[in-house]
């Protein structure tokens, strides 16, 4: 098995998302949380990374997944996890007018129906966050740093 040693604050970052998407009594997540999870900790797993790990670390089929195994999921993940510039140079190709803001609707479309497809509920959680004052559009830069975890 993996050893990779978390800090303290990253420990604590895994035990808060799984109070919010898991059992936290039983220190453990559904499965089916784990995209919602991984992206709430500032990472940006593609849809088959989430399979590859839900496929690795539920091969008793429970249907859940440990600390310890998302802490080893969070690692790995960690380690090639985008940077920021990648991240952004993406999200400007869906800004046609150069104005360092996507539409919503093209945010939805493109999350949801253009490559690496990601769930409508996953999608309408970042689109809150994205577009927390319902403009309708998403500042590019603003929201590529939210999802990176860099705080202005």
């Amino acid at each position: 098995m993996e050893k990779k040693i978390l800090d303290d604050d990253e420990m604590q970052d895994l035990r808060d998302v799984i109070a919010i998407y898991g059992n936290q009594a039983a220190e453990n997540i559904p499965k089916d949380s784990l995209g919602s999870a991984l992206r709430a900790l500032k990472l940006n797993p593609l849809q088959r990374e989430i399979d590859d790990f839900i496929i690795t670390f539920d091969k008793e089929g429970t249907g859940v997944l440990t600390l310890e195994q998302l802490a080893i999921i969070y690692s790995r993940k960690k380690k090639d996890s985008d940077t920021l510039d990648q991240l952004l140079a993406a999200f400007r190709l869906l800004d046609r007018e150069g104005s360092g803001m996507i539409g919503v609707p093209e945010f939805r479309y493109y999350m949801c129906r253009m490559g690496e497809l990601m769930p409508e509920p996953d999608v309408d959680d970042m689109i809150k966050v994205a577009d927390a004052d319902n403009t309708g559009k998403i500042n590019i830069e603003k929201f590529g740093k939210y999802l990176m975890g860099i705080k202005d």
